[in-house]
């Protein structure tokens, strides 16, 4: 079976065009159109995640017997493996099983920080189903930042054993146990993180605020008024211990708006921003500000916020804040 035949298979159960497809697999019509007309073939990843795209649609066995086989005729030489061996079967098989897991699972270049993989449940995990991965970055698909997270584990993962940390996703708010190690993948130093949502472990105010207090990064809960006022209902240890203050001495601020302990210049940045991504139900801000510190001194912090919604005439929003001092200086 030629990748062109499965592909005219596909896109007729699909009810679909070559620019649907294209848009589906988020490609340009030139690619698609090119693989119909044997004058392209898609790369490795891209060929998973059109199997992947196939099988999410439920289509027929017929359709992705076809599609199997065009692919697999593609990369077989690539793979270095004959068909009737492992890959075809058991290889096949176990990929298929990690794609189905419960656990989300993604590896990333050690070096370049590039996605290689990303199963299912990550992506349901993190809310990028059906976005790929490919050519991304890890910090910029799994946490929404726009630079290496400042915490990442990489530099201290071992060969052989996994390391074993509890992470809190400033996007979603949920909670994961996650478990990484080096490895290598098709020749490249490269890392692999296995995550499992323990959010409803953590339910009790108590067993989650405990939770967050472990997090080596800042994460803060908090609203704004219609007055543009801020007020924040939660704030973590790390986020005290980035600042080198306490909560004690954050008392001085009760009673004023969470804008005060922001360099003067940047505050009403800080409130338009809250209120645009709230009226065009962008959700996510990304930006860098100052922030008092207990020395009397400013600190360069990016804080991450997702807008969840409106309570009372109040813009509800959890933020996280990482420490980018030493980039700025």
């Amino acid at each position: 079976m030629e990748l062109r035949e499965a592909l005219k298979i596909l896109r007729k159960e699909l009810g679909m065009t070559q620019t649907e497809l294209a848009e589906a697999l988020h490609l340009n019509y030139t690619t698609v159109n090119r693989w119909e007309n044997g004058k392209a073939e898609p790369n490795t990843s891209t060929a998973a995640y059109l199997m992947k795209y196939a099988k999410e649609l439920q289509v027929s066995a017929e359709c992705m017997r076809c599609l199997k086989e065009a692919l697999i005729k593609i990369h077989k030489e690539s793979l270095h493996v004959p068909e009737s061996s492992l890959y075809t079967v058991e290889r096949e098989s176990i990929c298929q099983l990690v794609d189905d897991a419960s656990t989300g699972v993604y590896v990333c270049d050690l070096e370049t920080n590039d996605l290689l993989y990303v199963n299912s449940k990550m992506e349901e995990y993190i809310g990028q189903k059906y976005i790929k991965s490919e050519g991304k970055k890890c910090y910029d698909f799994i946490m929404h930042y726009n630079r290496p997270c400042s915490f990442c584990p990489k530099t201290k993962l071992p060969k052989e054993d996994y390391t074993d940390e509890h992470v809190v996703s400033p996007v979603t708010g949920r909670a994961y146990h996650v478990h990484g190690k080096q490895i290598e993948w098709n020749g490249k130093k490269a890392h692999v993180q296995y995550a499992a949502d323990e959010t409803y472990a953590f339910t009790s105010p108590h067993g989650f605020e405990k939770l967050l207090d472990n997090v080596p990064i800042g994460i803060g809960v908090g609203y704004m008024d219609a007055e543009g006022r801020i007020e924040i209902s939660y704030m973590n240890d790390g986020y005290y211990a980035m600042m080198g203050t306490t909560r004690e001495a954050r008392l001085k601020y009760l009673g004023l708006s969470a804008l005060d302990a922001v360099i003067p210049e940047e505050r009403e940045f800080v409130r338009s921003e809250i209120m645009a991504a709230y009226r065009d139900n962008r959700h996510i801000i990304n930006i860098d500000i100052r922030i008092h510190t207990q020395e009397d001194t400013y600190k360069w912090v990016n804080m991450v916020t997702k807008i969840v919604g409106q309570e009372n005439k109040k813009i509800r929003f959890c933020a996280s804040f990482t420490d980018i001092d030493h980039l700025k200086s």
